[in-house]
């Protein structure tokens, strides 16, 4: 039922942009690539026994590409194509998102499983590189560590300028909520591990994000794994 919903709602768009035949039409300049955030504009909640909901998750924010999803969806009910509640199915409230997701030319690849996609528009946009460390580059593993055979893994956020150096002041730890932070010993061994990569970081090398041909800055969540080979 929400897949046929997001499908129609998808052929509405595609007629607000004046869609020719089976041709996606240009979203430009109405919606444009930097306009297309990732996350879900637009939630939509169908009820046993009430009309459906739908609800901008961020009114304040304008947005050309939620703003025309929006409308999409009132013509799609107005045509009497909305969603409904399928006879026999449990519960009394279903909710789910709909959002606008770039993807590359001719695909339809979606981050997550379990979700439904329908080509709406096409955009020109510039490729994304992400930032990412230079080969043979990485914080030393602490010597006593190694000789213990010991593991871990640091995960650190931080801010990378245009010239691949990390700006100064954006680095913190990260650590999941949900994980018990260790004691004693072995709170030291990752106390280790941690200062090692917060000496690295202020000095390291990294290539840069790029948007096209342009570098940028962007700020990263890295992983940095301490791990013992058989060679080692």
């Amino acid at each position: 039922m929400a897949d046929l919903f997001a499908q129609s709602v998808s052929l509405h768009v595609r007629g607000l942009l004046n869609a020719k035949g089976d041709t996606l039409p240009p979203g430009e300049p109405l919606i444009t690539w930097h306009r297309i955030k990732s996350h879900i504009p637009l939630a939509v909640t169908i009820y046993r026994n009430a009309a459906p909901v739908f609800q901008l998750i961020s009114p304040h924010t304008d947005s050309a590409a939620a703003a025309m999803l929006l409308t999409a969806v009132h013509k799609t009910m107005d045509e009497g194509e909305g969603p409904s509640w399928p006879e026999g199915t449990p519960g009394d409230s279903l909710t789910f998102g709909l959002s606008l997701e770039l993807t590359d030319p001719g695909k339809i690849q979606l981050s997550h499983s379990g979700r439904f996609a329908s080509p709406m528009f096409s955009v020109l946009f510039p490729p994304e590189v992400p930032a990412r460390m230079k080969a043979g580059s990485g914080p030393e593993y602490p010597l006593t560590e190694r000789r213990a055979g010991t593991t871990a893994v640091v995960i650190a956020e931080f801010q990378i300028d245009t010239t691949g150096h990390v700006v100064p002041g954006s680095i913190r730890e990260v650590w999941a909520s949900r994980q018990t932070r260790p004691t004693g010993q072995s709170l030291a061994a990752y106390n280790d591990f941690l200062n090692s990569v917060m000496r690295w970081l202020p000095n390291a090398e990294f290539e840069p994000a790029h948007i096209g041909g342009c570098s940028v800055e962007q700020f990263v969540q890295e992983p940095f794994s301490f791990e013992l080979t058989g060679r080692q």
